[in-house]
């Protein structure tokens, strides 16, 4: 299924809820000016099964300067394959921000089935390779502002979640007899990982750098956290993630998987903000013992995660979508 628009859109995805047993969604979105018909265009693809490709684009001249934002969001379902990429650029320090932001969620319900193991480990395996633009911006009118200046950010959260019998129930206390409500039943257990790079610059030209790696849910520490002032480390991010679970068998597995690229400039005299995530991301799972069962036919889910793309053919996924980004403002202009 798959919409395109401004502001329906956006409101009626809003009804869709994250909670469906099997689904996905994939979201392109360039604004400048909020909710202005015209200046915020949002593209969504709902329930894929083949390799789909939405995308958008703003080129407008608005207070003073150029404002130019784009976002594509891809998804292969049957590869567990996503490619994000978002793009902003500003040339006026006045005026509302322009802004791109590209996503892609998938989820699933889950069963690890076998006749004889009671539990079994999920090992999901992430291969990530992204690149953000580190330029530097423009004067600001308000260097004591406390909003960005510009922002750059990748990001992907993995989580399972399931039922089970709570030890702390004592059942439901007899009518009328004023005794307490024991706990609930059932229990809700929760483990994921979460990853993200992101990176803004303030009014001040001071810069920030984020880098985060880690399991929630959980009592492992973070395999990375670091953090960087007025200092720009590295541009690239780029690795393979694993996360192994625990998991009861023959039982309902909850799955969700989410990824976001966000670009922004906000009140610069020139800024280019870009988030590369073509390369990124590609996923895998596999059980230690029995099969896993995926109630939306999801291929990917048992088998190991492909090789992320080599350097030169990212430059080439880069350097296509450059000139594609080109093409399709002409032809809109005319």
């Amino acid at each position: 299924m798959r919409w395109t628009r401004s502001v329906t859109a956006l409101a009626l995805a809003s009804l869709i809820s994250p909670l469906a047993l099997a689904g996905n969604q994939l979201s392109a979105r360039a604004a400048y000016q909020d909710f202005t018909p015209g200046w915020d265009q949002t593209e969504y693809a709902w329930d894929v099964t083949n390799p789909t490709t939405v995308s958008t684009s703003i080129d407008r001249i608005a207070d003073g300067g150029t404002r130019q934002a784009s976002a594509q969001a891809r998804l292969n379902t049957q590869t567990g394959s996503v490619k994000l990429y978002s793009a902003a650029h500003a040339t006026a320090a006045s005026g509302d921000r322009t802004y791109a932001e590209a996503g892609v969620s998938l989820w699933d319900d889950l069963t690890v089935s076998s006749a004889n193991a009671s539990s079994s480990t999920l090992s999901f395996t992430l291969g990530y390779d992204t690149l953000l633009d580190l330029s530097s911006v423009g004067a600001s009118p308000n260097p004591q502002s406390a909003y960005p200046a510009k922002h750059n950010m990748l990001s992907f959260n993995l989580n399972v979640s399931w039922q089970e019998a709570n030890p702390n129930y004592t059942g439901e206390p007899p009518e009328g007899s004023g005794e307490e409500w024991s706990e609930p039943e059932f229990i809700t257990v929760r483990k994921g990982l979460t990853g993200r790079l992101w990176v803004f610059w303030a009014a001040d030209g001071s810069t920030q750098y984020h880098s985060f790696l880690g399991e929630t849910g959980t009592d492992t520490p973070p395999q990375l956290d670091l953090t960087v002032d007025n200092a720009l480390p590295n541009a690239r991010w780029q690795g393979t993630a694993l996360f192994n679970v625990s998991v009861p068998t023959n039982t309902a597995l909850q799955f969700e998987w989410g990824t976001e690229s966000r670009s922004f400039c906000f009140q610069t005299q020139a800024c280019r903000a870009e988030a590369d995530g073509l390369h990124s991301f590609n996923l895998g799972l596999s059980a230690s013992t029995g099969t896993v069962l995926s109630g939306s036919g999801y291929d990917f889910l048992g088998q190991a995660a492909p090789a992320v793309p080599e350097p030169s053919t990212w430059a080439l996924l880069v350097g296509g979508l450059g000139i594609a980004g080109v093409a399709a403002v002409r032809r809109r202009r005319t």
